[in-house]
Parts: C-alpha cells; sequence; structure tokens
C-alpha cells in the first residue's frame, strides 16, 4: 500500500518519484560509492540561497580532495546560473540518481528531498554520511513534523550559534554528539559586495509561513491586514518622500499564493521566494520588517536594524509555537498593527531612527569561516564514519 505522503503527490509528481527510483535501483547494480564524491542539495532543487548552495560553491572553489554535485530543479527560476556547471544536476536525472548512489556524502538543508526519495534515501541512504545544513536559526519557530522526522537519518547536524546547542538537545531530542556549532555557511556570503544595487533605498518584508492558514490565506484577517499595509496610500507616500523601494518576499510554502497580494505603488515589489537570492536582497537592505522569521538573526549579524510585525501572536504562538520566550528575543522594535508599522518605517529613514542594530550575534560565523569549519568537520567524522 502507498505511503500517505506519496498519495499527497499530483500523479505526475509520484511518476517522476518512481522514475527516480526505478534509475538507483537500475544503477545500484553496476555503480560502487565512491568515499570522494559528495552530493548537496536545498529547497528540494526548487530555490537557491541557503547554506546549502554557499556550501556547495565553496567547496567547488576551495576542496581539491572531493567532487561536489548540486542539485537543482529543472523548473527552477536559478537554473540558469548554473547551465555551465557541470557539477550541477537536474533533479530526477539519470546523473542525479547516479551521484545519489554513488556518493558517500550526502548534505540537505530541509528534508532528505533535497537530494533523493524517501525511498531510495530509506535503502541506500543508509551507508552514507548524512549532514544537516540546518537552514534556519533556532529560536522564533519550532520546526515542524516534516523536519524533525529527518533528524533520524542525521550523522551531523550543523548549526551557527551557541544558544541553538540547548534547543536542539533539549527541545528536539538531537544527540549532543552529533550536534555542532559550526556557523552558517551563507553567513560567510554576507559581507561580500552585493551583486547589484538599484540605486534606492531598500527595505524587506519577509514574513514567515503559517501552518494554520494552509488553503485558508485567502480572506484570513491576516491577508487582509498585510495588504492594507502593501496598498496603503500613507505607506507609498512615506517610500516616495525617502526614495525607498520596499521589497515583500513571500516564504517558499506561500509562493503558491502569490496572487493573493497586491499593491498599487511600483514602490512595493512582491516577490515570490523562488524569484530572488535572499542573501543578496539582505546586502542591499538598510533593515527588515519580519514577524517570527529566523531571517531577522541573518540582519542582526550584519548589524542592521529589525522591526518585528506581530499580527497574530496568539495564534501564532499556539499552533506554531517558539523555543524561546518571545517578548524577550524579539531585539528591535515590536509593533502590532500597520499605522504603528509605517510611522516605524517613517522613523527610520527620517533624522531620528527609532530602532538601531543593538544585537551583537554571538556566532560561529564570525570570522567569516564557517564553510570551512563545516568541511573540516565533515572531513573529520567521515574517516571514522
Amino acid at each position: 500500500m502507498l505511503r500517505k505522503e506519496f498519495l499527497d503527490f499530483n500523479p505526475i509528481r509520484l511518476l517522476h518519484r518512481l522514475i527516480f527510483d526505478l534509475k538507483v535501483v537500475f544503477l545500484s547494480v553496476f555503480t560502487n560509492r565512491d568515499n570522494s564524491v559528495w552530493l548537496i542539495g536545498e529547497n528540494r532543487g526548487e530555490a537557491v540561497g541557503d547554506n546549502g548552495v554557499w556550501f556547495y560553491r565553496y567547496c567547488r572553489e576551495k576542496a581539491k580532495d572531493v567532487s561536489v554535485y548540486f542539485v537543482i530543479n529543472k523548473n527552477s527560476a536559478f537554473r540558469r546560473v548554473f547551465l555551465k556547471d557541470k557539477n550541477c544536476l537536474v533533479y530526477g536525472s539519470l546523473r542525479h540518481a547516479l551521484i545519489f548512489h554513488t556518493a558517500r556524502v550526502v548534505l540537505f538543508t530541509h528534508t532528505i528531498r533535497d537530494v533523493s526519495t524517501v525511498e531510495m534515501f530509506s535503502v541506500f541512504g543508509r551507508r552514507k554520511f548524512k549532514v544537516y545544513l540546518h537552514h534556519g536559526v533556532l529560536g522564533y519557530k519550532k520546526l515542524n513534523k516534516k523536519y524533525l522526522k529527518n533528524l533520524r537519518y542525521v550523522d551531523l547536524f550543523t548549526i551557527g550559534m551557541p544558544h541553538e546547542f540547548e534547543i536542539a538537545k533539549n527541545e528536539m531530542g538531537v544527540d549532543p554528539d552529533k550536534l555542532q556549532v559550526t556557523g552558517y555557511a551563507r553567513f560567510d556570503n554576507l559581507f561580500s559586495k552585493p551583486e547589484e544595487s538599484i540605486g534606492s533605498r531598500v527595505v524587506s518584508v519577509m514574513l514567515t509561513h503559517r501552518n494554520y492558514l494552509s488553503g485558508k490565506l485567502k480572506g484570513s484577517s491576516y491577508l487582509q491586514s498585510v495588504n492594507l499595509f502593501l496598498d496603503s496610500a500613507r505607506l507609498h507616500g512615506v517610500l516616495e518622500k525617502y526614495d525607498v523601494v520596499l521589497y515583500f518576499i513571500l516564504h517558499k510554502e506561500v509562493d503558491r499564493e502569490r496572487i493573493f497580494f497586491s499593491s498599487g505603488s511600483g514602490r512595493v515589489r512582491v516577490f515570490k521566494n523562488e524569484e530572488v537570492v535572499v542573501s543578496e536582497v539582505i546586502k542591499i537592505s538598510d533593515f527588515l520588517i519580519t514577524d517570527y522569521s529566523s531571517v531577522a538573526w541573518d540582519f542582526f549579524y550584519l548589524k542592521k536594524p529589525v522591526i518585528f510585525f506581530n499580527l497574530d501572536s496568539d495564534s501564532y504562538l499556539q499552533d506554531s509555537g517558539c523555543y524561546v520566550n518571545i517578548v524577550e528575543s524579539q531585539l528591535g522594535g515590536v509593533v502590532n498593527n500597520v499605522d504603528d508599522l509605517i510611522e516605524c518605517i517613517e522613523h527610520q529613514f527620517g533624522a531620528a531612527p527609532n530602532h538601531k542594530a543593538i544585537y551583537e550575534v554571538d556566532s560561529a560565523s564570525k570570522n567569516g569561516e564557517s564553510c570551512k569549519n563545516i568541511y573540516d568537520l565533515i572531513i573529520e567524522r567521515n574517516k571514522t564514519f
């Protein structure tokens, strides 16, 4: 009998998974594992910009003793970036199946489906060294079940900050021997020069996904409040006055609901998550507006201000929950309605900003060597695996 997660997919996606599984099984008869082959995936190959791709780029440039590969979805908007990269694999292709079976080390940022189907990972993943490049700083949002299920596969769980060690060990039940504070690979890139500038000041809005609104976003009071903000004439006036562009970037789980978000101003730009490289947006942003997203820590790391827009604290905490005290840990301005949020934005670009970057991040990334830390640790642990 097929599992429930199989039945949740549409028939075409299910067929693609079955074809991939058959490829792996077939290739397993004729190929052997290679200790020097590493396979990296993130976001099921659909989006690029997290710890996986930055660690991949580090390995391609610096790691001469391993052959590292990265998986990208053929329909991803970022596939064009990798067209000339022979080590970039199309998800589900014969080469992907071959490298998955051959690889000794596999690394993923979200779930094992970043690099394989669940079925093939269960069969052929046992003898691989499995690294979870955790994608977000632990604290504001508890990991949901689909992420927690992956912990049983993991041989190494990398995190960025000391406070996360206690959360992962005590709240999530991760074996402390598998935990390592290495820093986040993507943080190494944050101090590099932006690839491009738009010529205006930028404020970024990145709100997290709400499980309780899955399939119920349309008509919700949450959506009404967000659109009231995006389409506010007062907001548009502030942006125009200070020559500011507002980037509203959807969480990847909300990309398919892009149609519900709108604004009547050219200074408000709404993006699907898969349409931008978030790290590049962070670098050109003056400050961040978020709610419970761990992207706040990326801004803290750069000593940039953060304003927390808490629309639905009670519903969010009841549904998702936090590992930390949300009141004490939201280190910046905290507002609960659209009018106060717009007032904060105006003050930030005025003569006397309300909220400055006051938080010094205690991170293993501060030396800019997170990727090196991760690489050295994998080399060391893989020897005894």
